[in-house]
Parts: C-alpha cells; sequence; structure tokens
C-alpha cells in the first residue's frame, strides 16, 4: 500500500513538472534551522529545455531571505546539510556527474562548487537513481559525509564545508540506513554486522568493524551482538571503537534467541530499546515484538510485548533515514506512539501509545488502514502522526501526557508536500504547498506543535478536525489490545 501511494505521488509530481510554465517551481524540499527560519529547494522542469533549480532561505512571515538559481536542478530530496556557516546541496549538471555546492548561509553567496564523481559513458538513467535510499549527507564538524556513485561503485566523500575541498575519499558500502551522530563522530553502517566510526579527520576509515546495527543513546552507540552462546549489549562511548564496553551479557529479555535491534533511546535514567527476538519453541519460530525499559547496566524493570497480530514497524522511512525523530529513540518522553503494520491480505495498520512508566500500552487506536495509513515522527515535546482521510491530516500527540491534544486538515491548490521531520523544530511545524510561484510569496503554514494553530499561513487553509480524528481513532475509549 505505501509503495503505490509513493509511486501515485511521484506520478503526480512529474505531470506537475513537466507543464512548461517558466515562472512556476516546484518545492522539492523544505529544511527548518532554528526557531525563524528554513532552507528551501525548488525546481522546474520543461519538455523544451533543461530543467532548473533554486534554493532559498524563508522566514516565519513568509518572507524571503535570499534566493539563488542552481546550476542545474536539485539531485534529490534530505541532500541540504548545513556546516560552518555554508549550506550545502547535492545536484548534477548533466544527468552524469555527481556534484555538491556551497552557499553562504547569512547571504547567500556561492562559496564553491565541485564535482565528486562522474559516470562514465553515456547512461540513461538519471545519476540521482545511485543516490544511497535515505540521508545521503551529514556534517560531521567542519566536514560533510556524502556518497556519490561513478559508474561502478558508490563511494563515501568528506568534503569540507567551508571551502568544497574533498579531504578524502573511499569505497564506502552502505545500507538502507542513514549514518548516526554521535557527538564528533559519525557511525556508518555498511552491512549487518558492520559499521565504521569516523571522527572528521583528514584520514578516511582504513576498515569496517563488526559490530551490530545500532543506535544512539546520550552520546554512547549501543548495539546488540551474538556473543556466540548467547546475546551481549554493547556500547561504545562517545563512538569511540577504542571505548568499547560490555553492558550486560547475556542480554536477554525472554531468552536466547535471535535478537534484532531496531531503535533505542533513554527515559531518565533509564534505557528503552525496542527489539524483535525469533524464539524456537515446539518445532516453530516465534517471533515478538517488544520494548523493553532497562537500568544502565542493561538489567529489565520493565517489558511492553506489542499485539501477536503484528509483525513489522511503522515509520520505516523517518527510522531509516532521521532516527533521532524516530518513535523510541533519543530522549524520550514518558507516552511514546507507535505505529505498526499488520501482515496478510487483511491487515490494517495500528497506533499504540505506550506508558514507559507503567510499562503498558496506554491507549490504541482500531486496526483501520483506511484511517491510520501514517507516518510518525517526533518534534520537541509532541509527536506528529501525517495521515490521508483522504485528505491531509496531521496530529499532534503530548508526549508527557499522552493526549491527543489537536488535528488540522491542510489544503492547498496545489496538495500540500510530504511532511517529515526536518519540518519540524523547537516545537513548531512547517507545511508547504507543492509550488512555490514567485520567489518573494512562499506557500507555507507555520503551526504551533501543541495546538496545531498556525502562527503564519499563507495559499494553505488549516481547518480543526481534533473531534473528527479523535472519533476515527477511538480516543479515550481504547483498552488494551
Amino acid at each position: 500500500m505505501a509503495a503505490a501511494v509513493a509511486l501515485v505521488a511521484a506520478g503526480l509530481l512529474l505531470w506537475r513538472c513537466t507543464h512548461d510554465t517558466s515562472d512556476e517551481g516546484f518545492i522539492t524540499e523544505l529544511r527548518v534551522l532554528d526557531d525563524d527560519t528554513a532552507i528551501v529547494v525548488w525546481r522546474a522542469n520543461y519538455q523544451d529545455r533543461d530543467s532548473r533549480g533554486w534554493i532559498g532561505r524563508i522566514d516565519v512571515r513568509g518572507r524571503t531571505r535570499w534566493v539563488r538559481e542552481l546550476p542545474s536542478a536539485p539531485m534529490s530530496q534530505a541532500s541540504v546539510v548545513v556546516a560552518g556557516g555554508v549550506v550545502t546541496l547535492r545536484y548534477s549538471r548533466d544527468g552524469n556527474d555527481h556534484s555538491m555546492i556551497g552557499y553562504g548561509l547569512d547571504d547567500g553567496r556561492k562559496r564553491w562548487d565541485v564535482e565528486l564523481t562522474r559516470v562514465a559513458g553515456d547512461n540513461d538513467s538519471p545519476s540521482s537513481a545511485w543516490l544511497p535510499p535515505y540521508l545521503s549527507s551529514l556534517a560531521v564538524g567542519e566536514q560533510i559525509l556524502t556518497w556519490a556513485y561513478d559508474g561502478s561503485e558508490t563511494q563515501l566523500f568528506a568534503v569540507d564545508a567551508a571551502t568544497g575541498e574533498i579531504a578524502w575519499r573511499r569505497s564506502g558500502a552502505h545500507d538502507a540506513r542513514s549514518p548516526l551522530l554521535v557527538g564528533d563522530r559519525a557511525i556508518v553502517h555498511a552491512a549487518v554486522g558492520e559499521v565504521a566510526f569516523l571522527d572528521g579527520s583528514d584520514v578516511p576509515p582504513t576498515a569496517f568493524t563488526a559490530a551490530g546495527i545500532g543506535c544512539v543513546v546520550d552520546g554512547d552507540f549501543y548495539t546488540v551482538i551474538d556473543a556466540g552462546e548467547g546475546y551481549d549489549l554493547v556500547a561504545y562511548a562517545g563512538g569511540d571503537p577504542a571505548r568499547r564496553r560490555v553492558v550486560a551479557s547475556p542480554f536477554e529479555p525472554v531468552g536466547h534467541g535471535y535478537q534484532h535491534l531496531i531503535s533505542c533511546g533513554s527515559y531518565g535514567d533509564q534505557l528503552v530499546f525496542s527489539i524483535d527476538v525469533s524464539l524456537f519453541r515446539n518445532a516453530t519460530n516465534q517471533t515478538r515484538s517488544l520494548v523493553v525499559v532497562t537500568n544502565r547496566a542493561g538489567v529489565t524493570r520493565r517489558m511492553i510485548e506489542l499485539p501477536h497480530d503484528m509483525r513489522w514497524h511503522g515509520s520505516e522511512d523517518v527510522l531509516n533515514s532521521y532516527p533521532t525523530a524516530a518513535p523510541l529513540s533519543g530522549q524520550l518522553t514518558r507516552f511514546v506512539p507507535y505505529l505498526q503494520v499488520g501482515y496478510g491480505d487483511d491487515a490494517a495498520n495500528r497506533l499504540i501509545v505506550l506508558d514507559l512508566d507503567q510499562g503498558t500500552i496506554a491507549w490504541h487506536g482500531p486496526q483501520d488502514d483506511s484511517t491510520i495509513h501514517m507516518n510518525l515522527f517526533r518534534g520537541d515535546t509532541h509527536w506528529f502522526l501525517v495521515a490521508n482521510m483522504p485528505w491531509p491530516v496531521v496530529i499532534s500527540i503530548d508526549g508527557t501526557t499522552g493526549r491527543l491534544t489537536a488535528a488540522i486538515r491542510a489544503d492547498s491548490d496545489e496538495r500540500i508536500g510530504d511532511l517529515l521531520p526536518i519540518h519540524a523544530a523547537n516545537d513548531r511545524i512547517w507545511l508547504h504547498s507543492w509550488t512555490w510561484n514567485t520567489f518573494d510569496r512562499p506557500p507555507i503554514a507555520v503551526l504551533d506543535a501543541a495546538t496545531l494553530e498556525p502562527t503564519f499561513a499563507r495559499d494553505v487553509a488549516i481547518t480543526d478536525v481534533t473531534a473528527e480524528v479523535r472519533e476515527a481513532l477511538g480516543y479515550g475509549r481504547s483498552s488494551t489490545p
């Protein structure tokens, strides 16, 4: 279902972008910088000439601070990175090269422009197809890590944010997860069971280290490793491979079985892990989805077993692309919304709100795919769910009380752009229309996180639908599933 929706959305965007309207751009990315401003990237595609692209900085009152035209159309979403007072963006000049450009964050002046790789020979497929599927760039200190394809392999680059000079490059395998930032270090997943630790120096990593898929809690990188006789919970202080420690051995909350660590976070002085455990019982393989709350020594204090009729975890795009905004990641609130996706022909999704204090499910919605086809991510103290019912709906849940505090319908003549974690910061959330017709009038709405009331709106209509959404989700009358 999700794949079909994505395909339809991509088709609509392509159809809109192929209209030969020289004064109309289509927003491809919005990234909130601080309390007051955001970076916007947009493009226009034409039938009889090359596509064009622009980058600009706007504020919460819809005012454009600066706009610059790119040398060519922007390459992919989630490629904007800010480091050292420079905002950078990936683009391709002719479809066969991978380039990066940097502009001054305050004045928009071009600082540098560098080609990373060039795909040899003719290539009918756009080079953006060869980028990693999720977040393609990350700031580590004054460097930017980014991947690029050269026709035969994907390479990992470290680019100096101030000058655009390439500090190093190396063959860099990657899986479907973004790199993780741990203080001044980055952790890059190469494959299941392998990671590379990067420290922002001018020396590339020499090898990938044996470590499981992991996550970051309070400045440490945690992972669960098969130790032969059982599974160990291991942490790397500050993301430093030389500061490895075994937190708990064995770490087996429900007995010996294959463990898949999905995400982890902290709640006060406790650790919180989302884990799938496969147990072999009575000649059958049983998978249990668990939320485990432990002390700092890895001793289990509370455990929530998620419903047995569920098999996978929602918001995978958020988990893979923006792990610090995903459910059960980072510093957690008492109440944590969680999505699960059912299995089988008649399966449906379900919204669950967990109570980490009590180790219980506080409330849950119905199994109803037409209602709960959602994405879920965290702002600061609030969680946001985005759904189509069939019109775009944004729902706010208070992480301190578990209450569904507000829900709004967002409408625009040109459809609302996809809402991602990069649209939320400082308990505000930014919406935008697909199109931007004039450079000095960006079509955006900026909402208060708790109430979802707009502090500014232009060409985006906001309607309160809190009562309707509460009724659809069974809020206030749910029992433990």
